[in-house]
């Protein structure tokens, strides 16, 4: 973009940079976390306790329909579910999955609220019967769809 400038200072230039996300989200990219383990690779994410979670920076959820969660099997694993909250762990509730068993590899989806803007978004493990040392759910990925799948 370009002005015309003045009798005074010649025409001025700028540029702007848009930097696009992708829709799915590697679980090692989390950017705050309380009650999270990861396995060696960082590939899956171990929830631990109810009220655990892991949190996206400067999502835009503008648009956003369902978010999809790829669950990963693992030993011991209780189950629960995963509220979508803004702002905080405690903040606005624009989704949740129903209860998620841990026994095998899956997905669970949850259906959002329609918000706008761009927040911190929030992923909160749930389980009201867990111990605070029992494993919840372990997921892989988490993918935002802009339409219901």
């Amino acid at each position: 973009c370009t002005d015309r400038g003045t009798n005074f200072a010649p025409p001025q230039s700028s540029d702007a940079i848009l930097v696009l996300r992708s829709p799915t989200l590697s679980v090692s990219h989390t950017d705050k976390l309380r009650g999270i383990t990861f396995n060696g690779n960082k590939s899956r994410a171990v929830a631990t306790g109810s009220g655990s979670y892991l949190s996206f920076n400067k999502i835009d959820i503008t648009g956003i329909k369902q978010i999809e969660f790829a669950v990963a099997e693992g030993e011991n694993i209780s189950g629960g579910a995963i509220e979508i909250r803004l702002d905080s762990p405690s903040g606005k509730l624009i989704g949740q999955t129903p209860h998620i068993s841990g026994s095998k590899d899956n997905s669970a989806k949850a259906d959002i609220q329609a918000a706008a803007g761009i927040h911190q978004v929030y992923f909160v493990f749930t389980n009201p019967k867990a111990a605070n040392t029992d494993k919840l759910i372990q997921i892989r990925n988490i993918k935002f769809n802009s339409e219901d799948k």
